[in-house]
C-alpha cells in the first residue's frame, strides 16, 4: 500500500526458500557437518543476512565427550570443539542461553544494542564488547524429543530485522534434521569402533558388512596380566576394580 515503508535490508522468502530446499535436499554439496554450517552461513549472507557469528550446539552420545560446538565467522573455517561432561557442572555453562534453549526448547533473542535488553547471561557482556548488536538462539528439536542449538549473532545496528528472525526460522527445521542425521552417523561409527575397532565403524557404515570383507594391516598383539588382579576383583567391589583400570587404560590413549 502507498504511504507504508518496505524493510529493504530484509531478506524476501523467495531468496530464502532456495536455502531452505538445499537443506532439505541433504545439502549434498558438502560432506562434513562443519561444511554444511559454513556454506549455509555463506547463503544466508548472499541472501542478505548480516551475520557476523554462528554456532551449531549438537550433543552426542559418547563416553567422554558431552557433544560438539560448530562455529562459523566470515572469512574463516568452521571451528569444531568438543565439550567435556565435566561443562555440565560449570558455571560458564549453566549461565548460557544454549543452556536455557536446549532444556526448555524456547527461543532466546537479546537485543544488546537496546536499553531494555535483559543483562541475564554472563556471556552477553563480552558479545557487547565484541561489538554484536542483537543475539538469537533457536532449539534444534530432534526426533527424540532433545533439543539441540543454534544461534546468531549480528554487529548490524538496530540488530536483527523481523525478516531476518522469520529467515531463522524458516531454516530452523530442515537444519535440524540435518543435524540429527550427522550426529546420529557419529553416534553410530563411535559405538562401532568402540566394540569393533577403531576405523572399522566408518568403514561398516561405508558398506563393508559381508562375510569375507578384510582388510590387510600392520599390528602387533600384546598379551599381559595384571599382578594380583584375580586377588584384587575376589576383594573389591566391582565398581573400584573398573575405577582401577580405567585409570590404567583411559579411552583416549
Amino acid at each position: 500500500m502507498a504511504g507504508m515503508a518496505q524493510d529493504t535490508s530484509s531478506p524476501q522468502a523467495a531468496t530464502i526458500q532456495p536455502i531452505v530446499d538445499w537443506l532439505v535436499g541433504g545439502a549434498r554439496s558438502v560432506r562434513l557437518p562443519e561444511d554444511v554450517l559454513g556454506e549455509l552461513c555463506q547463503r544466508l549472507v548472499a541472501a542478505g543476512l548480516p551475520l557476523y557469528r554462528a554456532a551449531v550446539f549438537v550433543r552426542t552420545l559418547h563416553p567422554d565427550i558431552l557433544g560438539r560446538r560448530f562455529l562459523w565467522r566470515p572469512g574463516a573455517e568452521v571451528m569444531v570443539s568438543d565439550a567435556p561432561f565435566s561443562m555440565l557442572q560449570s558455571d560458564e555453562f549453566k549461565r548460557n542461553p544454549v543452556a536455557r534453549v536446549t532444556s526448555e526448547g524456547q527461543t532466546v533473542r537479546r537485543p544488546l544494542d537496546r536499553p531494555d535488553c535483559p543483562d541475564d547471561f554472563k556471556i552477553l557482556a563480552e558479545f557487547r564488547e565484541d561489538g554484536i548488536t542483537d543475539y538469537v538462539a533457536h532449539p534444534l528439536p530432534f526426533t527424540d524429543g532433545e533439543f539441540h542449538a543454534a544461534t546468531w549473532t549480528t554487529r548490524r545496528p538496530g540488530g536483527f530485522t523481523d525478516g531476518d528472525l522469520a529467515a531463522f526460522e524458516a531454516i530452523r527445521l530442515p537444519l535440524a534434521r540435518l543435524a540429527e542425521i550427522y550426529a546420529l552417523k557419529r553416534v553410530a561409527t563411535t559405538l562401532l569402533d568402540t566394540y569393533v575397532g577403531r576405523g572399522a565403524g566408518e568403514r561398516i557404515l561405508r558398506g563393508a558388512i559381508r562375510r569375507g570383507d578384510t582388510e590387510r594391516i600392520r599390528a602387533v598383539i600384546l598379551l599381559g596380566d595384571l599382578r594380583g588382579f584375580t586377588r584384587m576383583t575376589n576383594a573389591r567391589p566391582g565398581e573400584e576394580v573398573i575405577s582401577f583400570l580405567n585409570h590404567y587404560c583411559p579411552a583416549n590413549r
